[in-house]
């Protein structure tokens, strides 16, 4: 329990790498999902699974080649039989780091694209089963570090359960990523169904609604639909340029996209300026300027569904109409 514990708690410090990166792939991935953009939904866990597994490999690598500097941060006597428990734990249980990194990515993609029955199976999996199934078979024959080697079985069964379960879903064949990570084929838009803009002043801000109607009336949206759905696109863009980049003298961008998709316009509107949440600013209401915020409060009451978000410094603000 000592040697475990140790280890435990220095590794518990490099776990938050690969959680991390997880964390962040998975808020990558909501955005990308909501806007329905295919391309970027498989880049972003193209990167997780080489370049990120790639980091914690190297990682993994460091913390076992410092296994003994590392055992005696906590225990002096080598000749003690937690000093060679603790060295073995330091040597082990890396190894399941960079698997690690590819089942939570797994997850989180499971999440963001509500995958049910692979979140469940595999949270059933990782831990409760494997772990102290292969515990209990192991710890009787080779002591401790049977208990090492179970995280690490644990490790490459979550890692390879996804892929595995990919298989069956698609009949035995995988030939593309996209089959790999069983996206339906109603998944996605085209160029023709997606409007990209950038913006960096106030009368580009202004000049958007004409640019966004025109988009919706293109795609059969009908007038009133249109007509709202470019008032709240910018009035949130004015708000972002009046009170984002008023804190500071940086020069900002507003980036929107615009996805018609099933009759519903989805509209994202991403910026570097300082967090903001506008859900909050539609909540104050001034006694002595009852039309401050007013725009924001009425784009609230318009929207169908809003969602913020902000993601590594950037505000994702996303709309549904």
């Amino acid at each position: 329990m000592s040697a475990f514990a140790a280890s435990d708690t220095l590794l518990s410090v490099f776990w938050t790498i690969p959680l991390g990166m997880s964390t962040v792939g998975r808020m990558l991935m909501s955005v990308a999902q909501g806007e329905e953009d295919r391309q970027t939904l498989k880049y972003i866990f193209r990167i997780l699974m080489t370049r990120c597994v790639l980091i914690e490999i190297v990682i993994a690598a460091f913390i076992m080649v410092m296994s003994v500097p590392f055992t005696s941060l906590y225990y002096h006597d080598p000749s003690a039989p937690v000093y060679d428990m603790t060295v073995m734990a330091f040597r082990i249980i890396p190894l399941a780091m960079p698997l690690g990194l590819i089942a939570m990515t797994w997850t989180g993609y499971a999440q963001v694209m509500g995958k049910e029955v692979l979140i469940h199976t595999l949270s059933l999996l990782d831990g409760a089963l494997c772990i102290c199934l292969w515990a209990m078979a192991l710890v009787p024959v080779i002591g401790m570090n049977g208990v090492y080697i179970a995280v690490v079985i644990n490790a490459v069964v979550t890692a390879l359960y996804p892929v595995l379960f990919s298989l069956v879903v698609n009949r035995g064949k995988i030939r593309t990523t996209d089959e790999l990570l069983m996206i339906p084929d109603s998944f996605g838009v085209t160029e023709e169904e997606r409007l990209d803009l950038s913006l960096r002043s106030y009368p580009e801000a202004v000049n958007i609604s004409r640019t966004i109607q025109s988009f919706c009336l293109d795609r059969g949206i009908d007038h009133r639909r249109s007509f709202l759905s470019a008032l709240c696109l910018e009035e949130m863009a004015i708000t972002i340029i009046d009170i984002g980049f008023a804190k500071d003298p940086s020069a900002h961008s507003v980036d929107v996209r615009v996805v018609h998709r099933d009759d519903s316009i989805i509209m994202r509107i991403k910026d570097d300026c300082s967090a903001m949440n506008p859900e909050e600013l539609a909540k104050i209401v001034d006694s002595d300027d009852i039309t401050k915020n007013i725009g924001v409060r009425t784009v609230y009451k318009i929207a169908e569904e809003i969602s913020y978000q902000n993601i590594l410094g950037l505000n994702v603000l996303t709309i549904k109409m």
